[in-house]
């Protein structure tokens, strides 16, 4: 968006209002204002911001001529603005991306919103004592170099005027408060613990008209909800809510909704977006109100102004989005975003892959198995990314290793059941290419271009020989593949969920196509996303989900993720090149080359680490 365009507006003036909500849709990119009034939403103004990489810090009126403000943070270049009366009012820009704003509120007591920062790689905690719209004097408080303990909530919680910070750590579930002197840590303790860290704190409120602040609980296994009565500082007891809530209701807000005098907590169905709130009194479950259905929003409450990590959103079509490359590969580091560079290629440009490039991660000692219709081995842009087996001894016809298969060189070939990897078809060349073609200036790049290919070819998919793919997958794994692209459709059997289980077990990645039928959910095998791997769809050059690929379907336990999959480049047989290539297949690789990425980063991760990853770095902002 450019520098000085009209962001909002005008007509964007009433004064928020505790209970007022920001709703951003996801498919069109409309962030909106709404307001709760008598049981129902009423939508006070909207603005179009089409790019993902702006988010609303806080709405507030900064300048004080009783129209409300908005602070905007692009994620791009870390600067920071405000949107008043259809004008830009710049702020700052820090560059570095590791610092993020955790809260915001009057620490000083002027009248002014300051700013809660900390930085993602130190630890440090700095606080901006704002004026009006003006950066008055930022304040170094203290370093919190472990990046476990997060800002859980920001309220006066000792009633002396001052607001107060409250950190929960996520690795060992310790919680305890800074009790601030106005914007200084007049001391630090620890309270109660809860080891068990399913628990997070989600907001706070006064549930008993008591002046204090109360604080939530949601357990993300079991869906249990607990109210901790508190008294200041102290904890006196805690209060289970009535009901067990599966996972895809998420709570969006914690205020007096039906302005009783103690606070209710808001919730919005992922998948269909259904608006209803908790009306409680006194700790004591009272309703379920519902309110209007936001199909397509994302709710956030005015109350929270963390600017933290993204929730990531379900939908019935697009799953969890598009991959964002610079921001999976960042957090498995523990660290913000990658800062933009430019490129050429609509597809990693899309995926923001050159960022990833740009911090020195290449795919370097990553092995991905393509399990295909074979590789051109010949291939000068493949050539020098083969997996050679270096415990096998090549052409005197002896199983050197003992794994049970003889010369495996290169791989294998279970349709023939021999070494012979060379390519049936070019399918299995062009998925190798997006994956791992060399950066020499000649025809492509892959995303993970310093990445080892382990060719495996298996029986043509129509001969459909279950047995063929269970022992591919097997043999991947058991030959130290970290990742397995399965840009192919098979037959389900329990062999084949078992050996997906098994590669899920030892941390392999399974990246599997949804396929291509335009059906309302994946084929098999990319259907086992829901327990192993992940799932991938197809977009095009503008974002728009294209007419052939399989939707991701009404489970949100389902790791459906998008990628450029029409109008590709690659590589194919005979040491050439080809446009035009389309389909899920040629979306899945990108998505293998940015975990190969992951892997680069950051060794140590799980199957499980890098599936939340993945889903937590996407956007949703498709045409």
């Amino acid at each position: 968006m450019a520098s000085g365009s009209s962001l909002v507006p005008t007509s964007w003036s009433a004064i928020v209002q505790p209970a007022d909500l920001i709703a951003s849709n996801f498919n069109t990119g409309e962030t909106a204002w709404f307001s709760i009034s008598e049981n129902r939403i009423i939508n006070r103004a909207s603005n179009l911001v089409a790019e993902p990489n702006l988010q609303i810090v806080d709405i507030y009126d900064y300048d004080r001529d009783s129209k409300s403000d908005l602070l905007w943070c692009d994620r791009r270049d870390n600067s920071l603005y405000f949107s008043t009366n259809g004008q830009r009012v710049n702020l700052i820009t820090i560059g570095d991306l590791n610092w993020q704003v955790q809260r915001v509120g009057d620490f000083d007591q002027d009248g002014d919103r300051d700013l809660l920062w900390r930085n993602q790689s130190t630890g440090q905690i700095v606080l901006w004592q704002m004026n009006g719209m003006a950066l008055e004097v930022g304040q170094y408080l203290e370093t919190v170099s472990d990046r476990a303990w997060k800002i859980a909530d920001v309220q006066d919680y000792d009633r002396d005027g001052d607001l107060d910070v409250f950190w929960r750590n996520d690795r060992t579930g310790a919680n305890g408060f800074w009790q601030m002197n106005g914007t200084a840590i007049e001391r630090g303790f620890f309270i109660t613990s809860v080891p068990d860290t399913n628990w997070k704190m989600v907001g706070s409120g006064d549930f008993n008209a008591d002046k204090n602040p109360d604080l939530v609980w949601r357990n993300n296994q079991t869906g249990q909800t607990v109210i901790w009565q508190m008294n200041g500082m102290s904890f006196d007891l805690d209060i289970y809510l009535p009901f067990v809530v599966d996972s895809s209701w998420e709570i969006k807000g914690i205020n007096d909704y039906n302005q009783d005098g103690t606070a209710d907590i808001l919730w919005q169905q992922a998948q269909t977006g259904k608006l209803e709130y908790w009306e409680i009194n006194r700790f004591e479950f009272q309703r379920s109100t519902k309110l209007e259905t936001f199909s397509g929003w994302q709710i956030q409450s005015f109350k929270q102004s963390e600017f933290a990590t993204k929730q990531p959103t379900y939908n019935s079509n697009s799953g969890y989005g598009i991959v964002n490359a610079a921001v999976a590969v960042a957090a498995t580091i523990q660290q913000a975003p990658f800062a933009q560079v430019s490129d050429t290629t609509w597809t990693t440009d899309l995926l923001n892959v050159p960022e990833v490039w740009a911090r020195g991660y290449t795919g370097q000692g990553i092995t991905i198995a393509v399990i295909d219709s074979g590789i051109d081995l010949s291939h000068s842009d493949l050539s020098s990314s083969l997996w050679t087996n270096a415990r096998e001894i090549s052409g005197n016809g002896i199983d050197d290793d003992r794994n049970g298969f003889v010369d495996d060189i290169h791989g294998w070939n279970f349709s023939l059941n021999n070494n012979d990897v060379s390519p049936s078809s070019a399918h299995g060349t062009a998925v190798s290419g997006i994956i791992a073609a060399d950066r020499n200036n000649i025809g492509i790049t892959g995303v993970a271009y310093n990445a080892t290919i382990m060719p495996i070819r298996v029986t043509n998919a129509q001969d459909n020989w279950n047995a063929n793919l269970v022992n591919a997958i097997r043999y991947a794994v058991d030959n130290g593949a970290r990742v397995i692209n399965l840009s192919l459709w098979w037959t389900d059997s329990p062999q084949l969920r078992d050996a997906l289980a098994y590669a899920a077990s030892r941390n392999v990645i399974t990246v599997m196509a949804a396929l291509n039928e335009g059906a309302a959910q994946p084929s098999n095998p990319a259907r086992y996303a829901t327990q192993f791997g992940i799932a991938v769809g197809a977009v095009d050059r503008d974002r728009r989900l294209t007419s052939f690929s399989n939707r991701s379907g009404s489970d949100p336990q389902m790791r459906y993720v998008l990628a450029p999959g029409r109008g590709i480049d690659s590589t194919i047989p005979g040491n050439t090149y080809q446009a035009g290539w389309w389909g899920t297949s040629m979306a899945a690789p990108y998505i293998s080359g940015i975990v190969a990425l992951m892997l680069n980063a950051n060794p140590n991760l799980t199957h499980d680490q890098v599936r939340q990853i993945l889903i937590e770095s996407t956007t949703n902002a498709i045409a």
